[in-house]
């Protein structure tokens, strides 16, 4: 599994480990922080640990005044937006404790100042939050009270099927996303209460309300969440290595875990994407990723799906990745009833 040639480079700086950092930096490392601030839009999110990560190396002196002055600048923007964000989810989720509604956060904000060191965020556009089914609607309503209900514009035709977006009323603040699954229940075998059984109170909050998803779960569920945006190069890559740096992970248990929900090639892709930025395989992770997916397929499908700018195409090929990732083909089937019936009405 291929990288696009800027983004490996990017995304490798923002993964640090005592032993591989310094192997991984590019000997035009002032030409690949040039780069990634020309497509500041698309890594963002990693620059602050970027910029963390070459002060623990002793490198971060050696980069010109511009680059040290921009670097610094973007931590700083970030730290602003990320303490922005959290008092935001202080008063949702106050008012979620308040009418006995738990929830699980994900992805960045879960791991903010827990994984990531909140002088150095890891950035987020949105806030992820997972509620019980049976909460979901009374979730959405408390949400309700406080923010409008958002479907951004050329939404796909399998929006809402497991998630909906709110945005302030006053347009200041982060959007949220609120979720009733991890992923799609028609495709993956998702088990409700052994997944919130499995989470664990947020180190951050103390609170039986405020969880996140136990770090087997958390692996599959960036796994799962690079599958339905069809990008494998993204910085959940960077949140993985991040995680399983910082825990001792069990990549049997988490294998395991992914065949019952119906993920392995999902996770042999996600987990092949990572050893090519690694680098190297270690860490537990050298089994043959490769198995059961055509990765050279999927590589120019994805790269086809990027690329086009015709809307059919992009559906047609989404249609196909698709069908080729989970396991379950008959829950494929089925989601495909919804893909089409609503691609339909959308034209």
């Amino acid at each position: 599994m291929q990288t696009k040639d800027d983004t490996l480079p990017i995304l490798a700086l923002a993964c640090w480990d005592e032993e591989q950092f310094k192997r991984r930096v590019p000997s035009n490392i002032e030409g690949v922080l040039q780069l990634a601030f020309q497509e500041e839009t698309k890594h963002w999110r990693v620059l602050p640990l970027i910029h963390q990560n070459l002060i623990k190396a002793g490198l971060f002196s050696q980069l010109s005044p511009e680059l040290q002055s921009k670097l610094k600048a973007t931590t700083q923007k970030s730290v602003a937006n990320n303490l922005a964000m959290k008092s935001q989810l202080a008063s949702v989720l106050a008012l979620f404790k308040a009418n006995e509604v738990p929830c699980i956060l994900l992805k960045g904000m879960a791991f903010s100042g827990w994984i990531y060191d909140d002088a150095y965020p890891r950035g987020s556009r949105d806030i992820d939050m997972l509620v019980k089914e049976k909460d979901f609607e009374k979730a959405k309503s408390l949400l309700q009270e406080i923010m409008d209900s958002y479907t951004a514009p050329g939404a796909g035709p399998l929006i809402g099927l497991y998630e909906e977006s709110f945005i302030p009323k006053g347009k200041s603040g982060m959007a949220i996303d609120l979720h009733k699954s991890i992923t799609y229940p028609q495709v993956f075998n998702i088990d409700e209460c052994q997944l919130w059984q499995r989470s664990l109170e947020h180190p951050n909050y103390c609170s039986e309300y405020v969880r996140v998803l136990s770090k087997e779960d958390s692996i599959i569920h960036q796994a799962i969440h690079c599958y339905r945006d069809f990008d494998f190069n993204r910085y959940s890559l960077v949140d993985f290595h991040c995680l399983k740096e910082s825990h001792d992970v069990i990549f049997e248990s988490v294998e395991a875990r992914a065949k019952a929900l119906g993920c392995s090639k999902v996770l042999s892709l996600f987990l092949a994407s990572y050893s090519v930025l690694e680098g190297s395989v270690k860490g537990g992770i050298n089994s043959q990723h490769s198995k059961g997916v055509d990765f050279k397929l999927v590589e120019w499908l994805m790269k086809t799906k990027r690329q086009t700018r015709n809307s059919f195409v992009s559906r047609v090929v989404q249609a196909i990745l698709l069908y080729l990732l989970p396991d379950n083909k008959r829950g494929v089937i089925s989601l495909y009833n919804r893909f089409i019936s609503r691609s339909v009405k959308a034209y």
